[in-house]
């Protein structure tokens, strides 16, 4: 029914009545939580954020664990640039929904947008908060590697550097971290270090075919061909059978301009073709 009476009201553009409508509606009926989440919404849609806030609050005051009502208000104020305000919802927001992830994501970016602090205080608040991500499981590589991204992003390269080495520390065997901590020391023009954590993938107990496949990968997406050549070659001594491993071989040498090479690659492939895709 309410759906329809908005229809009613914006078919016509008469957004004001809508709002309008909705107040009187409250004046008698005051404890409808609902109706004051859509005169926000209607009122922040014409630019109206204050009224928006103060029906907002008041929703807040009758249902606090409400938090689609209260991510509503952590929006509007944000784009009135109350970002030390909205920061303080996500507190709220937690009590309702402990160690979100989301939130404690959401809210570190908040609190490094709000400019009337220091750089250094808010770049420090923010880590702070983010670091509450791991407390469910301080030895979660995946959670650790994603607090790292969120330090990268914000230019937190010390904070980023530490926990991508973390990553490593607590899943040695998974090659996925070296890459990430490999990825940030290239971007950050380090190459040499870099080359050495990707090596590592393909090191000791951990050398395997499939690991010298994805190294190659990696060096070939950053442009390092002869590395990437010499490592899917490694690779494909292990796995000689394996068409797929063989052909991207071959694509390799030729991108690398070792035409000879990547023929013998391709006449290696063709032996192994299992259907007419394949031979093609």
């Amino acid at each position: 029914v309410r759906r329809r009476i908005d229809d009613c009201f914006l078919r016509t553009g008469d957004q004001d009545g809508l709002v309008s409508y909705y107040q009187s509606w409250l004046e008698s009926h005051p404890q409808d939580i609902e109706a004051m989440n859509r005169v926000a919404r209607f009122l922040k849609q014409s630019a109206r954020n204050p009224e928006a806030a103060t029906w907002l609050n008041k929703a807040l005051t009758l249902a606090p664990k409400r938090e689609d009502i209260r991510k509503t208000y952590v929006e509007l104020l944000a784009e009135d640039k109350r970002f030390e305000d909205a920061a303080a919802q996500y507190e709220q927001l937690l009590k309702t929904s402990p160690n979100n992830a989301d939130y404690l994501r959401d809210w570190g970016k908040m609190i490094l947008r709000n400019k009337e602090k220091p750089e250094a205080d808010r770049r420090k608040q923010a880590f702070s908060i983010w670091n509450r991500m791991l407390d469910p499981n301080p030895n979660d590589a995946v959670m650790v590697a994603q607090v790292a991204d969120f330090c990268r992003q914000n230019q937190m390269l010390e904070e980023a550097e530490s926990l991508y080495r973390k990553a490593v520390d607590l899943a040695p065997s998974e090659p996925q971290y070296r890459e990430y901590l490999g990825e940030f020391l290239s971007i950050q023009k380090r190459p040499d270090e870099a080359k050495v954590v990707w090596q590592a993938i393909a090191q000791g107990d951990r050398r395997s075919a499939e690991n010298l496949a994805r190294l190659a990968e990696i060096y070939n997406s950053f442009g390092y061909g002869e590395d990437a050549c010499q490592n899917i070659a490694q690779a494909i001594e292990l796995a000689p059978k394996d068409f797929a491993l063989v052909l991207k071989g071959a694509e390799y040498h030729n991108k690398s301009a070792r035409f000879d090479e990547a023929i013998k690659l391709v006449d290696q492939a063709e032996k192994l073709a299992a259907n007419d895709e394949e031979l093609e």
